[in-house]
């Protein structure tokens, strides 16, 4: 009675622990839980290292076992033995090793039906068939959750508003309520049966379970529908056809070449930069790295992530970078309010305004816009703004870099913000290879000491220029360098390379020269 009157009334209910006590109940390290959704992050799902799913905003889970060696062979069991791992940019992999082999679960955000989705296919690398059970229970990857009732049919699960869809009807399902156990502990057998079944529990706990049998090296998937129910006749697109479409995608951002880990660290991040869950808090370093990634669109659709963000300088910061770089009139009018309380709260202050190289620019060009868009007050006040560049400490930069790299996990997953830390991997990159203040640009702005000699490639890297992209090879102790900036050709612009040849400069849009030798050999 308590708990339905609790539900009644908006009060968050979880299944009471002496119900759960002595299930099966993986030990999650939060700061390791990876988030996967579709581009623009409206919804998506938290995978924890054992496989484990929870939507964003549900009360419950997903987990999964095998039936291998005449045994269960439970995900979230600690005896189990499971990894996990991100294959290629946005495939979360998870493989369990059974007494018969390997079995893997992908996990993948997509497309279905015109509606975001969570694919879930489970692959059998063992050496013979095994079984597979997909069950949901109510668990978080915090703690006790809720489940007041279950539908299992042929096609799907149906939990309150959040549903499972079967891409092939299971072999056996059942339900249960949180009173008659652990259902790892009673799974069906392959050959159960899968008549609908449904399951209430007053306490909170309904379970479910569904099982195939899935031959030597075949698969079964099953979609986590994150916007109401799709079509049964509707395609779900593979995992590898994912990932076609993200190198699809991330091929026309800025692109960076210098080692395999680099390369990869900037893709993922990218990826998570893209799909982030919608927060106003992280707003202005989101729209930010966004920008510098080379996702200016993306950038434009959350600018009005910023209204009543409480940082008037990160605000201001941020859309003078994302104007200065995308320069849409009609989108910076629809901002105007934002703007004008960015402006006026940093125009006020007697502090001068910290910020990187490109700021001072930045700033210039947005104050134009206000002209443009017949707001000279504003324009005044942000031309007003006295901006201070702290001193640069590349030895510092790299060193940050470098740790991110290192206390990833193999899913890309931080141990803590993960929006942050992808922001912060792209602007170290970012700061390494290029920098642009004023009419300048610098190809190789600061070099860490392990890359030197490394050939290095960047394509389309945004500055307030525009577009810029060169190559770097080494004959010998003198690197080549080759560039090319997409602005109008009458546009004044210095190409320097500050890294390696202090006194290079160029003021071509493109070309090529042989630098001085830096002379490192003798450093």
């Amino acid at each position: 009675m308590i708990t339905a009157l609790a539900r009644k009334f908006g009060f968050t209910t979880t299944v009471p622990a002496t119900l759960v006590d002595g299930w099966t109940v993986p030990q999650v390290d939060i700061n390791r839980v990876v988030y996967v959704a579709p581009r623009g992050g409206a919804a998506g799902v938290h995978v924890d290292e054992r496989g484990t799913i929870q939507v964003s905003h549900a009360a419950w889970t997903l987990t999964w076992s095998v039936a291998a060696g005449a045994n269960w062979h439970h995900a979230a069991a600690a005896t189990s033995r499971v990894t996990r791992k991100l294959d290629g940019t946005a495939v979360v992999e998870v493989t369990m090793v059974t007494p018969d082999g390997p079995v893997r679960q992908l996990i993948v955000a997509a497309v279905v039906d015109g509606r975001p989705a969570v694919t879930v296919t489970f692959v059998n690398d063992a050496r013979v068939a095994v079984a597979v059970a997909a069950v949901v229970r109510p668990l978080t990857h915090r703690g006790r959750g809720s489940t007041p009732e279950i539908s299992a049919t042929s096609e799907r699960f149906t939990i309150g508003e959040d549903s499972i869809r079967f891409v092939a009807a299971p072999a056996g399902i059942t339900s249960c309520a949180a009173g008659d156990g652990d259902l790892l502990d009673a799974l069906p057998a392959a050959d159960a049966g899968a008549a609908a079944t449904a399951t209430k529990c007053r306490a909170g706990g309904a379970q479910a379970a569904a099982v195939w049998p899935v031959p030597h090296t075949s698969s079964v998937t099953c979609v986590i529908e994150l916007a109401g129910p799709t079509s049964t006749a509707s395609a779900v697109p593979s995992p590898e056809d994912i990932s076609r479409g993200w190198a699809s995608h991330l091929s026309q951002a800025m692109s960076v070449s210098i080692d395999d880990e680099i390369d990869a660290a900037l893709a993922v991040a990218q990826r998570i930069l893209l799909t982030a869950p919608i927060d106003r808090a992280s707003a202005p370093v989101l729209i930010t790295a966004l920008v510098h990634a080379g996702f200016a669109d993306e950038a434009r659709q959350r600018l009005g992530l910023l209204e009543e963000h409480p940082d008037d300088a990160a605000v201001l910061s941020a859309v003078a970078r994302w104007f200065q770089i995308d320069g849409h009139l009609d989108t910076l009018h629809e901002q105007l309010v934002i703007v004008a309380r960015a402006a006026h709260g940093v125009a006020s202050s007697t502090v001068p305004l910290a910020g990187a190289p490109w700021l001072a620019g930045a700033l210039q060009v947005l104050s134009d816009g206000m002209r443009a868009v017949e707001q000279p007050d504003v324009a005044d006040r942000i031309a007003s703004i006295e901006v201070v560049a702290p001193a640069a400490e590349p030895d510092i930069d790299h060193e940050r870099l470098f740790e991110l790299i290192r206390s990833a996990d193999a899913a890309w997953a931080w141990p803590g913000e993960d929006i942050q830390s992808a922001a912060t991997l792209i602007e170290a990159v970012r700061d390494v290879v290029v920098a642009d203040r004023d009419r300048t640009i610098e190809a190789v702005s600061s070099l860490p000491a392990s890359w030197r000699g490394r050939p290095i490639d960047v394509l389309r890297a945004p500055t307030g220029l525009g577009p810029f992209s060169y190559g770097l090879r080494w004959h010998g102790a003198r690197p080549a360098l080759l560039w090319e900036l997409d602005a109008a050709p009458d546009s004044p612009v210095t190409v320097r390379s500050p890294a390696i040849d202090p006194v290079f400069e160029s003021a071509e849009n493109s070309g090529e020269t042989l630098l001085a030798d830096p002379g490192w050999k003798q450093a």
